[in-house]
Protein backbone atom coordinates (compact mmCIF):
# COMPACT_ATOMS: atom_id res chain seq x y z
CA UNK A 1 0.00 0.00 0.00
CA UNK A 2 1.26 3.34 -1.14
CA UNK A 3 2.05 6.05 2.06
CA UNK A 4 -0.71 8.22 0.18
CA UNK A 5 -3.04 5.40 0.45
CA UNK A 6 -6.07 6.30 3.41
CA UNK A 7 -7.57 3.20 5.07
CA UNK A 8 -11.23 3.27 3.53
CA UNK A 9 -14.25 3.69 5.60
CA UNK A 10 -17.48 1.87 5.76
CA UNK A 11 -19.54 3.47 3.12
CA UNK A 12 -22.79 3.90 2.99
CA UNK A 13 -25.47 1.18 2.05
CA UNK A 14 -25.84 2.28 -1.46
CA UNK A 15 -21.98 1.76 -2.26
CA UNK A 16 -21.47 -1.93 -0.02
CA UNK A 17 -19.20 -2.96 -1.16
CA UNK A 18 -17.36 -6.54 -2.65
CA UNK A 19 -13.41 -7.73 -2.56
CA UNK A 20 -11.97 -10.56 -4.29
CA UNK A 21 -9.56 -12.36 -1.62
CA UNK A 22 -6.72 -13.82 -3.24
CA UNK A 23 -5.46 -17.43 -2.83
CA UNK A 24 -3.50 -20.62 -3.93
CA UNK A 25 -3.94 -23.02 -6.32
CA UNK A 26 -5.16 -25.09 -8.46
CA UNK A 27 -6.28 -28.54 -10.32
CA UNK A 28 -8.16 -28.84 -13.58
CA UNK A 29 -11.53 -30.26 -13.57
CA UNK A 30 -13.93 -31.49 -15.90
CA UNK A 31 -16.19 -28.12 -16.61
CA UNK A 32 -18.76 -29.39 -19.29
CA UNK A 33 -20.45 -26.66 -21.46
CA UNK A 34 -18.11 -23.75 -21.14
CA UNK A 35 -19.88 -21.28 -24.00
CA UNK A 36 -19.41 -17.78 -23.75
CA UNK A 37 -23.09 -16.85 -23.36
CA UNK A 38 -25.35 -15.98 -20.09
CA UNK A 39 -28.78 -17.30 -19.30
CA UNK A 40 -31.19 -16.56 -22.30
CA UNK A 41 -33.75 -14.83 -20.77
CA UNK A 42 -31.20 -12.31 -19.39
CA UNK A 43 -29.46 -11.99 -22.87
CA UNK A 44 -30.39 -8.07 -22.46
CA UNK A 45 -28.34 -7.71 -19.12
CA UNK A 46 -25.36 -8.35 -21.07
CA UNK A 47 -25.86 -6.99 -24.49
CA UNK A 48 -27.84 -3.99 -23.65
CA UNK A 49 -27.19 -2.98 -19.81
CA UNK A 50 -23.40 -1.52 -19.58
CA UNK A 51 -20.85 -2.24 -16.73
CA UNK A 52 -19.76 0.82 -15.03
CA UNK A 53 -16.33 1.52 -15.91
CA UNK A 54 -16.72 -0.45 -19.06
CA UNK A 55 -17.26 3.02 -21.17
CA UNK A 56 -17.18 3.24 -24.58
CA UNK A 57 -16.47 6.44 -26.92
CA UNK A 58 -13.01 7.46 -25.94
CA UNK A 59 -10.31 6.58 -29.14
CA UNK A 60 -7.23 5.90 -26.85
CA UNK A 61 -5.18 6.40 -29.88
CA UNK A 62 -6.70 9.26 -31.27
CA UNK A 63 -3.82 11.37 -31.43
CA UNK A 64 0.11 10.00 -32.17
CA UNK A 65 1.09 9.36 -28.41
CA UNK A 66 4.55 9.65 -29.89
CA UNK A 67 4.80 12.58 -31.56
CA UNK A 68 5.38 15.22 -28.74
CA UNK A 69 4.18 18.26 -30.70
CA UNK A 70 0.91 16.46 -31.29
CA UNK A 71 0.33 16.12 -27.60
CA UNK A 72 1.44 19.73 -25.97
CA UNK A 73 -0.80 21.17 -28.41
CA UNK A 74 -3.96 18.75 -27.28
CA UNK A 75 -2.94 19.39 -23.76
CA UNK A 76 -3.12 23.53 -24.73
CA UNK A 77 -6.19 23.17 -26.65
CA UNK A 78 -8.95 25.40 -24.66
CA UNK A 79 -11.12 22.14 -25.12
CA UNK A 80 -8.88 20.08 -23.51
CA UNK A 81 -10.17 18.00 -20.45
CA UNK A 82 -7.67 17.33 -17.53
CA UNK A 83 -8.94 15.48 -14.86
CA UNK A 84 -6.57 16.07 -11.80
CA UNK A 85 -6.11 13.35 -8.88
CA UNK A 86 -4.68 14.14 -5.73
CA UNK A 87 -3.48 11.16 -3.65
CA UNK A 88 -5.51 9.06 -5.45
CA UNK A 89 -8.41 11.41 -5.03
CA UNK A 90 -10.23 12.91 -7.64
CA UNK A 91 -11.98 16.55 -7.61
CA UNK A 92 -15.74 16.50 -7.64
CA UNK A 93 -17.80 19.33 -7.18
CA UNK A 94 -19.55 20.03 -4.13
CA UNK A 95 -22.30 17.66 -4.39
CA UNK A 96 -20.17 14.83 -5.40
CA UNK A 97 -22.02 14.38 -8.97
CA UNK A 98 -19.97 15.55 -11.56
CA UNK A 99 -16.02 15.28 -11.70
CA UNK A 100 -14.25 18.77 -12.33
CA UNK A 101 -11.53 19.82 -14.75
CA UNK A 102 -8.26 21.01 -13.51
CA UNK A 103 -7.06 24.32 -15.33
CA UNK A 104 -4.00 23.50 -17.13
CA UNK A 105 -2.28 27.05 -15.80
CA UNK A 106 -2.28 25.21 -12.59
CA UNK A 107 -0.30 22.48 -13.43
CA UNK A 108 3.64 22.44 -12.46
CA UNK A 109 6.89 20.61 -13.68
CA UNK A 110 6.30 17.56 -10.99
CA UNK A 111 2.97 17.07 -12.10
CA UNK A 112 2.63 13.73 -13.85
CA UNK A 113 0.20 14.17 -16.90
CA UNK A 114 -0.78 11.49 -19.03
CA UNK A 115 -3.17 11.34 -21.94
CA UNK A 116 -6.64 9.14 -21.73
CA UNK A 117 -7.90 9.54 -25.49
CA UNK A 118 -9.85 11.93 -27.74
CA UNK A 119 -13.95 11.82 -27.91
CA UNK A 120 -15.79 13.93 -30.66
CA UNK A 121 -12.54 15.66 -31.09
CA UNK A 122 -12.28 16.58 -27.55
CA UNK A 123 -8.71 15.36 -26.14
CA UNK A 124 -8.72 14.08 -22.40
CA UNK A 125 -6.21 13.88 -19.90
CA UNK A 126 -5.46 12.96 -16.32
CA UNK A 127 -2.75 14.56 -14.31
CA UNK A 128 -1.35 13.66 -10.77
CA UNK A 129 -1.15 16.87 -8.72
CA UNK A 130 0.37 15.70 -5.68
CA UNK A 131 3.18 17.39 -5.03
CA UNK A 132 0.54 20.52 -4.86
CA UNK A 133 -0.86 21.61 -1.54
CA UNK A 134 -2.36 24.33 0.42
CA UNK A 135 -0.45 25.72 3.07
CA UNK A 136 -1.82 23.18 5.84
CA UNK A 137 -0.13 20.31 3.86
CA UNK A 138 -3.70 19.98 2.12
CA UNK A 139 -5.03 19.38 -1.16
CA UNK A 140 -4.99 22.63 -3.37
CA UNK A 141 -7.83 24.70 -3.75
CA UNK A 142 -9.71 25.17 -7.19
CA UNK A 143 -10.45 29.12 -7.05
CA UNK A 144 -14.06 30.29 -8.86
CA UNK A 145 -17.14 29.27 -8.67
CA UNK A 146 -16.00 25.97 -10.01
CA UNK A 147 -14.32 25.04 -6.44
CA UNK A 148 -14.78 21.71 -5.33
CA UNK A 149 -12.99 19.08 -3.41
CA UNK A 150 -10.85 15.66 -3.58
CA UNK A 151 -12.60 12.82 -2.66
CA UNK A 152 -12.34 8.82 -2.53
CA UNK A 153 -14.07 7.94 -6.56
CA UNK A 154 -14.78 4.81 -4.33
CA UNK A 155 -17.53 6.49 -2.27
CA UNK A 156 -19.41 8.14 -5.47
CA UNK A 157 -19.00 6.12 -8.27
CA UNK A 158 -22.28 5.05 -8.73
CA UNK A 159 -23.38 8.47 -8.69
CA UNK A 160 -21.82 10.01 -11.80
CA UNK A 161 -22.04 10.13 -15.38
CA UNK A 162 -21.37 6.54 -17.01
CA UNK A 163 -18.53 7.83 -18.95
CA UNK A 164 -16.77 10.59 -16.61
CA UNK A 165 -16.31 8.08 -14.01
CA UNK A 166 -14.98 5.60 -16.36
CA UNK A 167 -12.40 8.62 -17.14
CA UNK A 168 -11.96 9.42 -14.05
CA UNK A 169 -11.44 5.53 -13.24
CA UNK A 170 -9.16 4.81 -16.11
CA UNK A 171 -6.62 7.94 -14.84
CA UNK A 172 -6.51 7.23 -11.61
CA UNK A 173 -5.37 3.48 -12.61
CA UNK A 174 -2.40 4.58 -14.70
CA UNK A 175 -1.06 7.57 -12.43
CA UNK A 176 -1.35 5.26 -9.59
CA UNK A 177 0.45 2.63 -11.78
CA UNK A 178 3.17 5.37 -12.78
CA UNK A 179 3.65 6.37 -9.23
CA UNK A 180 4.49 2.95 -8.07
CA UNK A 181 7.03 2.07 -10.93
CA UNK A 182 9.34 5.15 -10.59
CA UNK A 183 12.41 2.63 -10.55
CA UNK A 184 13.36 -0.35 -12.74
CA UNK A 185 12.99 -3.71 -11.51
CA UNK A 186 15.41 -5.21 -13.80
CA UNK A 187 17.90 -2.69 -12.96
CA UNK A 188 16.87 -0.46 -10.54
CA UNK A 189 17.54 3.05 -12.41
CA UNK A 190 15.30 5.60 -12.88
CA UNK A 191 12.01 5.03 -15.42
CA UNK A 192 10.52 8.00 -17.45
CA UNK A 193 7.47 7.71 -18.64
CA UNK A 194 6.37 7.11 -22.77
CA UNK A 195 3.57 6.91 -25.18
CA UNK A 196 1.88 9.66 -23.03
CA UNK A 197 1.36 7.41 -20.35
CA UNK A 198 0.64 4.10 -21.57
CA UNK A 199 4.27 3.16 -21.19
CA UNK A 200 7.35 3.58 -18.68
CA UNK A 201 10.57 3.26 -19.87
CA UNK A 202 14.14 2.20 -17.83
CA UNK A 203 16.31 5.38 -18.67
CA UNK A 204 19.68 3.35 -18.37
CA UNK A 205 20.96 2.63 -21.86
CA UNK A 206 22.18 -0.43 -20.89
CA UNK A 207 18.76 -2.08 -20.01
CA UNK A 208 15.87 0.11 -21.56
CA UNK A 209 13.53 -1.85 -19.93
CA UNK A 210 9.79 -1.18 -21.12
CA UNK A 211 7.60 -1.12 -18.37
CA UNK A 212 3.56 -1.54 -18.50
CA UNK A 213 0.58 -0.77 -16.87
CA UNK A 214 -0.20 -3.60 -13.92
CA UNK A 215 -3.56 -5.11 -13.99
CA UNK A 216 -4.09 -8.03 -11.74
CA UNK A 217 -6.92 -10.40 -12.98
CA UNK A 218 -9.91 -11.94 -11.09
CA UNK A 219 -12.66 -13.86 -11.42
CA UNK A 220 -16.06 -13.71 -9.94
CA UNK A 221 -18.54 -16.41 -9.64
CA UNK A 222 -21.85 -16.76 -8.98
CA UNK A 223 -22.03 -20.59 -8.26
CA UNK A 224 -25.19 -22.16 -8.42
CA UNK A 225 -26.89 -26.08 -7.79
CA UNK A 226 -27.64 -28.50 -10.28
CA UNK A 227 -30.84 -27.59 -10.18
CA UNK A 228 -29.89 -23.63 -10.84
CA UNK A 229 -32.83 -22.93 -8.46
CA UNK A 230 -30.30 -21.76 -5.70
CA UNK A 231 -26.91 -20.23 -5.63
CA UNK A 232 -23.79 -19.27 -2.61
CA UNK A 233 -23.91 -16.16 -0.93
CA UNK A 234 -20.98 -15.27 1.00
CA UNK A 235 -19.68 -13.03 3.35
CA UNK A 236 -15.97 -11.90 3.73
CA UNK A 237 -14.45 -11.04 6.58
CA UNK A 238 -13.30 -7.23 4.80
CA UNK A 239 -17.18 -6.62 4.71
CA UNK A 240 -19.05 -4.04 5.83
CA UNK A 241 -21.68 -5.41 7.88
CA UNK A 242 -24.59 -7.46 6.77
CA UNK A 243 -23.36 -7.26 3.13
CA UNK A 244 -23.87 -10.49 1.18
CA UNK A 245 -22.05 -11.50 -2.43
CA UNK A 246 -20.92 -13.98 -4.72
CA UNK A 247 -17.58 -15.61 -4.65
CA UNK A 248 -14.48 -13.88 -5.82
CA UNK A 249 -10.59 -14.62 -6.47
CA UNK A 250 -7.16 -13.55 -7.99
CA UNK A 251 -5.67 -15.69 -10.88
CA UNK A 252 -2.48 -17.47 -9.89
CA UNK A 253 0.22 -17.56 -12.72
CA UNK A 254 -0.12 -20.79 -14.76
CA UNK A 255 -3.81 -20.99 -14.62
CA UNK A 256 -6.55 -20.51 -16.50
CA UNK A 257 -9.49 -18.24 -15.57
CA UNK A 258 -11.65 -21.56 -15.69
CA UNK A 259 -8.99 -22.96 -13.35
CA UNK A 260 -8.97 -20.11 -10.75
CA UNK A 261 -13.13 -20.71 -10.63
CA UNK A 262 -12.81 -24.24 -9.86
CA UNK A 263 -9.73 -24.04 -7.30
CA UNK A 264 -11.49 -20.58 -5.42
CA UNK A 265 -14.85 -22.03 -5.21
CA UNK A 266 -13.80 -25.59 -3.27
CA UNK A 267 -10.59 -23.55 -1.14
CA UNK A 268 -13.92 -21.06 0.09
CA UNK A 269 -16.75 -23.46 0.05
CA UNK A 270 -15.64 -26.84 -0.71
CA UNK A 271 -17.84 -27.40 -3.96
CA UNK A 272 -16.79 -28.78 -6.72
CA UNK A 273 -17.65 -26.95 -9.83
CA UNK A 274 -18.88 -29.09 -12.97
CA UNK A 275 -20.08 -26.39 -15.81
CA UNK A 276 -18.32 -22.80 -15.93
CA UNK A 277 -20.18 -19.87 -18.26
CA UNK A 278 -18.68 -16.58 -19.00
CA UNK A 279 -20.76 -13.75 -18.24
CA UNK A 280 -18.91 -10.24 -18.46
CA UNK A 281 -15.86 -8.25 -16.93
CA UNK A 282 -15.62 -5.15 -15.50
CA UNK A 283 -12.57 -3.08 -14.93
CA UNK A 284 -11.54 -2.00 -11.23
CA UNK A 285 -9.52 0.72 -10.66
CA UNK A 286 -10.13 0.82 -6.71
CA UNK A 287 -7.97 -2.78 -6.50
CA UNK A 288 -6.17 -2.13 -10.27
CA UNK A 289 -8.00 -5.40 -11.35
CA UNK A 290 -9.92 -6.96 -13.88
CA UNK A 291 -12.91 -8.79 -12.66
CA UNK A 292 -14.07 -11.32 -15.38
CA UNK A 293 -17.47 -12.83 -14.42
CA UNK A 294 -18.79 -16.44 -14.39
CA UNK A 295 -21.75 -17.88 -13.88
CA UNK A 296 -20.87 -21.59 -12.53
CA UNK A 297 -22.46 -24.81 -11.45
CA UNK A 298 -21.60 -27.32 -8.45
CA UNK A 299 -22.29 -30.67 -9.08
CA UNK A 300 -23.08 -31.47 -4.94
CA UNK A 301 -24.90 -29.08 -2.27
CA UNK A 302 -22.76 -29.58 0.65
CA UNK A 303 -20.89 -26.72 1.95
CA UNK A 304 -17.46 -26.53 3.61
CA UNK A 305 -16.93 -23.06 4.66
CA UNK A 306 -13.48 -22.07 4.58
CA UNK A 307 -13.57 -19.75 7.86
CA UNK A 308 -10.14 -18.22 7.29
CA UNK A 309 -11.34 -16.93 3.90
CA UNK A 310 -15.30 -16.94 4.90
CA UNK A 311 -17.52 -15.36 7.83
CA UNK A 312 -20.10 -17.24 6.53
CA UNK A 313 -21.90 -18.93 3.29
CA UNK A 314 -24.78 -20.41 2.56
CA UNK A 315 -27.41 -21.50 -0.38
CA UNK A 316 -30.53 -18.99 -1.16
CA UNK A 317 -33.19 -19.29 -3.81
CA UNK A 318 -34.65 -16.31 -5.87
CA UNK A 319 -37.31 -15.68 -3.71
CA UNK A 320 -35.09 -15.33 -0.61
CA UNK A 321 -32.91 -13.08 -1.98
CA UNK A 322 -35.27 -10.62 -2.57
CA UNK A 323 -37.34 -10.95 0.38
CA UNK A 324 -33.97 -10.32 2.64
CA UNK A 325 -32.66 -7.82 -0.01
CA UNK A 326 -32.31 -4.45 1.89
CA UNK A 327 -33.03 -5.82 5.13
CA UNK A 328 -31.32 -5.28 8.59
CA UNK A 329 -29.07 -8.08 8.16
CA UNK A 330 -28.71 -8.85 4.74
CA UNK A 331 -27.90 -6.59 1.99
CA UNK A 332 -26.32 -6.29 -1.55
CA UNK A 333 -23.09 -5.24 -3.35
CA UNK A 334 -22.38 -1.80 -4.49
CA UNK A 335 -24.40 -0.84 -7.50
CA UNK A 336 -21.48 -0.30 -9.42
CA UNK A 337 -19.77 -3.68 -9.01
CA UNK A 338 -19.80 -6.76 -11.08
CA UNK A 339 -20.82 -9.21 -8.28
CA UNK A 340 -24.75 -6.88 -7.98
CA UNK A 341 -24.68 -7.22 -12.18
CA UNK A 342 -24.20 -10.86 -11.79
CA UNK A 343 -26.76 -11.21 -8.88
CA UNK A 344 -29.54 -8.76 -10.77
CA UNK A 345 -28.59 -11.13 -13.89
CA UNK A 346 -29.75 -14.27 -12.03
CA UNK A 347 -32.21 -13.45 -10.56
CA UNK A 348 -33.37 -12.04 -13.30
CA UNK A 349 -33.34 -15.34 -14.85
CA UNK A 350 -34.88 -18.94 -15.04
CA UNK A 351 -33.41 -21.23 -13.58
CA UNK A 352 -30.99 -23.67 -15.68
CA UNK A 353 -29.79 -26.85 -14.36
CA UNK A 354 -26.48 -28.55 -14.89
Amino acid sequence: MNSDDEQKQISPSHLDRDDPSPSALPRRAELGDQTPRAFADASRDLSGSKLPYTFEGLDRDGLNRKDEATMAAALNDPAAVISPVWRRRVLMDADGEALLNWPKDRLTDQDTVIFLGVRDGTPFFAADISSQQNDSGEAPDLAGGAKGVFIDPWMTGPNLDPFRVGIGAYGRHLLAWHRSHRFCGRCGSHTELAKAGLERRCVSESCGEYLFPRINPATIMLVQDPSGEKCVMARNHNFPPTIHSVLAGYVDAGETLEQTVVREVEEEVGLSVKKVRYAASQPWAFSNSLMIGFFAWAEDTDLQVNLEELERADWYSRDEINNLRGSQDFRLPRKDSIARFLIETWLRSTPETL
